[in-house]
């Protein structure tokens, strides 16, 4: 009887690494599913945010007075009508919105 009972206990471990096997394929798959839907989610959404920061940089570098990004808030908060105002208000419309704007077309 002592062979039988090992023959039951291999045949318990072979079931119980079979199941074990499957629960982690399946774990596996479903992982790799999740990793393929936030690369497709995330990866243009970082390049959109990316081009945007670079962008705007982009626009202070080239309007602002003394080349920085605080002198240029500066500008445009002491003169609101005036030439880096305009300037920031071209680049809105016509770069950093439509920025923004493909931004919220991934993510809704």
């Amino acid at each position: 009887m002592a062979g039988g009972s090992g023959l039951w206990a291999a045949l318990a471990g072979y079931i119980f690494t079979y199941y074990n096997s499957q629960k982690s394929e399946q774990r596996r798959a479903r992982i790799e599913r999740i990793n393929a839907q936030l690369r497709d989610l995330l990866g243009p959404l970082l390049a959109y945010v990316t081009a945007t920061k670079s962008a705007y940089e982009a626009c202070w570098r080239q309007h602002s007075p003394d080349g920085t990004r605080e002198g240029f808030q500066d500008a445009l908060h002491a003169r609101p009508d005036g030439p880096e105002a305009s300037a920031y208000r071209q680049w809105m419309v016509h770069v950093l919105q439509p920025l923004n704007e493909k931004d919220s077309d991934i993510i809704i």
